[in-house]
């Protein structure tokens, strides 16, 4: 029996936001297949500040 390891990627900042904030679409199915465990997201320093800025400014209260 084969044992499938977690593929690595790195989410982009855009993909992640639009995974987290509306249903289906590819964003979407990334964000679950990741959750399932298929994926092995990858993040650096440098992303996950990315991260944080961008998406405290996309999920503001002035915003939403």
């Amino acid at each position: 029996m084969t044992v499938l390891s977690p593929f690595p990627i790195v989410i982009d900042t855009n993909v992640l936001f639009e995974g987290l904030t509306k249903q289906g679409g590819a964003s979407g199915l990334i964000i679950d297949v990741w959750l399932t465990g298929l994926l092995e997201v990858c993040v650096s320093n440098a992303i996950a500040y990315e991260y944080e800025d961008v998406l405290s400014r996309k999920i503001s209260k002035p915003r939403w």
